[in-house]
């Protein structure tokens, strides 16, 4: 076993809601209650920034906001909205262009893992027991981030490419909370 090349160096929640869906019918739950994303909308934006880089190495701060509500009347016990933080280091990677598309793909991930986890606690205690969000698949997100501004591209067109909505759902973005930048990594003491 060996550490892996993207580390996880912080991450904190920046908002969480949650709401039981009172007319949800407790008859169709399931024990396990894993949910489908077939009774599911599902939607996510991602913001990439930055945040420095040396020899072999990049910090970038994500931001990752997911959405999630029934498809259907009564299909899902709740819905909700999470936004959560995190900055990541990823070493290696030929290109520059390849770390930052492996540290968005990887560090939205784990990200989403801390938002399934938090779904599930939350649940847990909540009307209608615990709920587990399905397992995603955050590969496509490698196809939308963009070259670097001195590479010929804005970074603002950069950002808008890197939002993501998943395949079951149709719509807008979930979350279009106010933008908030993660704090440069020299600043907040990171090497």
């Amino acid at each position: 076993m060996q550490p892996s090349p993207l580390q996880l160096l912080r991450h904190g929640l920046e908002a969480v809601h949650i709401d039981a869906v009172t007319d949800f019918d407790n008859g169709e739950r399931d024990v396990g209650f894993v949910v489908s994303p077939a009774r599911m909308k599902l939607s996510s934006e991602t913001d990439v920034q930055d945040l420095g880089h040396g020899d072999g190495w990049a910090d970038f701060g994500i931001r990752f906001s997911l959405m999630f509500q029934p498809k259907a009347p009564r299909s899902l016990p709740y819905q909700g909205t999470l936004t959560i933080q995190g900055v990541v280091r990823m070493h290696g990677g030929a290109t520059g262009l390849e770390r930052k598309r492996l540290a968005v793909v990887n560090g939205v991930s784990l990200l989403y893992g801390v938002a399934r986890d938090m779904v599930c606690a939350i649940t847990g205690r909540s009307t209608h027991g615990q709920m587990l969000l399905p397992t995603l698949d955050f590969r496509a997100l490698a196809d939308s981030i963009a070259q670097d501004p001195q590479d010929g591209e804005s970074a603002p067109k950069a950002r808008a490419r890197a939002r993501a909505e998943s395949p079951s759902t149709a719509g807008p973005p979930a979350n279009k909370a106010r933008r908030r930048r993660v704090a440069p990594a020299a600043a907040r003491g990171v090497k």
